[in-house]
């Protein structure tokens, strides 16, 4: 860490993703720039707020907080592990327009959101090489405002204006859950991937139970 704080009641940019490290109450939160970490037994101690590489815009956090993605200005997507941001291995080019990204536990799977019109999946061990992949790719058509992917299972959970959609890494429809009238702003699974917490555009936030798939 770089910079400890005992002012924990606020962070002082754009928060782009977080999650508790695995088995803890240790809770890591990612900015384009920044990387914050709070243990949330002794939310008096402050946060520790780490470096991001120079090149690198960091956009999501693995489950289980150990690894981080990010976009380089050449806009590639990498993966970084959490305590040494600058060894990063590159995932793949993106699509213009990419706008919420989320990659699969196994590392295997990758879904991109790129509104309004569609939110694409892409299987990164048969990634295409025509400039025209984006027509052979699996998509789901809608405007998503929010990705999810559950801990163990390569499942994606989209946060749309109506509510939630379940989709398999293919794009296919697994489940459908409304919300209470206002559209999905943000949401996560929660411990085994049998929860959602849905924060709506009103800042409701509601937890949901998922059928097992």
């Amino acid at each position: 860490p770089i910079e400890n704080t005992s002012n924990a009641s606020g962070f002082p940019e754009f928060i782009a993703d977080t999650s508790f490290v695995s088995g803890t109450h240790t809770l890591r939160l990612v900015s384009p720039q920044k990387r914050y970490e709070i243990d949330l037994d002794h939310p008096e101690k402050g946060y520790y707020i780490f470096e991001n590489s120079d090149h690198v815009f960091l956009v999501n956090l693995m489950p289980g907080g150990d690894d981080t993605l990010g976009v380089t200005l050449n806009n590639e997507l990498t993966l970084s592990p959490w305590l040494n941001p600058y060894l990063e291995v590159p995932i793949m080019d993106l699509p213009m327009g990419a706008k919420r990204i989320k990659l699969s536990p196994d590392h295997k799977k990758i879904a991109v959101a790129m509104p309004p019109l569609a939110t694409v999946f892409f299987d990164l061990e048969k990634l295409p090489d025509k400039e025209d992949y984006l027509l052979e790719v699996d998509k789901f058509r809608g405007d998503v405002n929010a990705i999810a992917v559950h801990p163990s299972k390569n499942i994606f959970a989209l946060g749309i204006q109506s509510g939630v959609v379940l989709v398999d890494h293919h794009g296919k429809i697994l489940e459908m859950y409304g919300s209470s009238g206002h559209a999905v702003q943000a949401l996560a699974f929660i411990g085994k991937g049998d929860r959602l917490a849905v924060l709506t555009e009103e800042h409701q936030l509601e937890i949901w139970r998922i059928a097992d798939k």
